[in-house]
């Protein structure tokens, strides 16, 4: 449905390494999604930054002590040990759809699940439901931090909630 979305989205939400690759990216999801999110702040700050500003900004966002964990699972399960399960279950739904991530990162990162949403083109219902507690947590815990990828995450829900809401059945995630 969103699938030229998420691809852009996985993009964005890699660590990025390439300048120009970053720019492009955000102008062309500003475009597409511009009556779904704004995502203009966002967009601001990668065209008025430097690649270095941009990586140490993305650092303070999702790496080290993060404003916002990046790992789905850590929202579903906090230290749980159902968070193995939960991961070794996407990486089975990811073998069975031939997908390989093309960021080095645990199958629960935001860049990887986006990555896989654009190129999914059965059972999204299932896999929207078996990640969607999750994002809306990411939304929950990022909702009131200063972060310009915050506009890119609240995206990311707005797409997986308009397609998860076309669903007439939630199907439970058998290891939430």
């Amino acid at each position: 449905m969103f699938f030229e979305h998420y691809k852009l989205l996985s993009i964005i939400f890699s660590y990025p390494e390439d300048e120009k690759l970053i720019t492009e990216s955000s102008e062309k999801l500003g475009e597409l999604s511009e009556e779904l999110q704004k995502i203009d702040e966002f967009a601001e700050f990668i065209t008025s930054s430097s690649l270095a500003e941009i990586q140490e900004v993305y650092v303070e966002t999702f790496d080290l002590q993060p404003i916002i964990i990046p790992y789905i699972s850590h929202h579903i399960f906090g230290e749980s040990y159902r968070k193995g399960e939960y991961m070794v279950r996407l990486n089975e739904i990811y073998r069975q759809n031939s997908f390989v991530p093309s960021v080095n990162e645990l199958p629960d990162h935001i860049a990887v699940v986006s990555e896989f949403l654009s190129i999914l083109r059965e059972n999204r219902n299932e896999f929207i439901s078996t990640v969607m507690s999750g994002i809306k947590k990411m939304v929950e815990n990022i909702e009131e931090k200063n972060t310009p990828y915050k506009q890119p995450v609240l995206l990311f829900y707005r797409l997986c909630s308009i397609e998860f809401s076309e669903f007439e059945e939630v199907i439970e995630c058998s290891t939430c």
